[in-house]
């Protein structure tokens, strides 16, 4: 969403890449099993209840299954909606097969085989590009750094752990589908408001000693302050998915990672504030006035 130059670039990147390995398997390996990393982001904030992919609809007398319209929030999303699209065609008309994982939001800093040495760990971004809210929440908190809340704070998601995230995997890699069947499977554990969230990340901060507070700032997205969100998520409990670990638990572990990289975090706590704003301007956002800023 910064300017043309990257919209263009994500979008060709992304769409053209996951049609050269729609190409390959056709070619090369028909046989193959694509794992393909969707996102929740793909269906957007419909005021209906999300299934898994495809719904039953009515009109006219005639019923039929479709895929779930998607109305996806960014021009990234948007690649991911084509990327969907041409997942789909190909498996109809080569015969792939291919999962599309439609992901919640990942947050976490490690998994367990991580631990073996410390060079294993995967990073973690909290910047407004590439970070998500649970990462930046938790960088700002050991820092010091009062939480930020975009606009209201009533936006819905759905979030899991980064080793949850690798257990769903595994599931769907043992699980495939069908010859020529594109599925779809909506990948996360549960939903909470932005809100929500930064308290969890507050009440479980000063439980380790961080003094936080929470800010609202203007909300440089365009998407509405609340509304409905409850998508399913039945295919992965059926093939037998378990959670770890809950929200409280994950962040306090992502806390005590974080603390030894708090002077690195610090350094860049300019990136904290948001600047690239969806109406195509650029300019950093703003604090709401301090009746919406509070200390719970």
């Amino acid at each position: 969403m910064m300017d043309v130059h990257r919209s263009i670039w994500t979008q060709t990147n992304n769409i053209t890449s996951n049609l050269n390995i729609l190409w390959a398997m056709h070619e090369v390996c028909p046989q193959a099993h694509l794992i393909k990393l969707g996102t929740m982001g793909e269906y957007g904030t419909p005021g209906l209840d999300i299934p898994e992919g495809f719904f039953e609809v009515e009109f006219r007398g005639r019923r039929d299954r479709l895929p779930f319209p998607r109305q996806p929030g960014s021009f990234y999303h948007l690649s991911k909606v084509h990327d969907s699209h041409n997942t789909a065609f190909a498996c109809k008309v080569f015969r792939l097969r291919a999962t599309d994982v439609m992901q919640g939001v990942v947050f976490g800093t490690h998994i367990a085989e991580m631990n073996v040495d410390p060079r294993l760990r995967s990073r973690l971004d909290f910047d407004q590009c590439f970070g998500t809210t649970i990462n930046r929440f938790c960088c700002q908190a050991i820092i010091h750094h009062p939480l930020t809340i975009y606009g209201a704070g009533g936006q819905r998601r759905g979030y899991l752990p980064l080793r949850d995230v690798m257990q769903c995997l595994h599931l769907i890699l043992q699980n495939p589908p069908a010859d020529g069947e594109y599925r779809v499977i909506n990948q996360f554990d549960e939903c909470y408001s932005i809100r929500e969230l930064a308290q969890l990340v507050q009440d479980v901060s000063r439980e380790l000693g961080y003094a936080t507070c929470q800010t609202h700032y203007e909300n440089p997205r365009i998407e509405a302050e609340s509304h409905h969100y409850r998508p399913d998520r039945e295919q992965l409990l059926q093939l037998g998915y378990r959670p770890h670990h809950d929200v409280k638990s994950e962040i306090r572990i992502m806390l005590n990672d974080l603390a030894q990289h708090a002077e690195r975090i610090a350094a860049k706590r300019d990136l904290l504030i948001p600047d690239i704003r969806w109406d195509g301007s650029r300019r950093k956002s703003a604090a709401l006035p301090a009746v919406k800023q509070h200390s719970q």
